[in-house]
């Protein structure tokens, strides 16, 4: 059963993923990355996974078996509610 709390850390996990793959200064995605690393611990603590997620790495952001900074050409993001879509081509 998944508690109040981490209903709330998945849902704060989800928002600083977001903001990272739409942040463009250096210093607001240094902080990001911290506190998903942050968060992750923390849900990590409470037994919950966070595989499939977005996870920043080393100047870019993982999508499954694919990094943003890996693309060559370009990369459409869009945001549908919670959902983001990336397309490269």
């Amino acid at each position: 059963m998944v508690d109040e709390i981490t209903t709330l850390l998945q849902e704060k996990l989800a928002a600083l993923e977001k903001a990272f793959v739409l942040e463009t200064d250096a210093a607001a995605k240094f902080k990001l990355k911290h506190e998903i690393a942050e968060t992750k611990q923390e849900l990590a603590e409470r037994g919950v996974g966070t595989t499939g997620a977005a996870t920043p790495a080393s100047g870019g952001v993982s999508f499954g078996n694919i990094s943003i900074g890996d693309v060559k050409g370009g990369v459409t993001i869009q945001q549908a509610g919670r959902d983001i879509k990336i397309t490269k081509g």
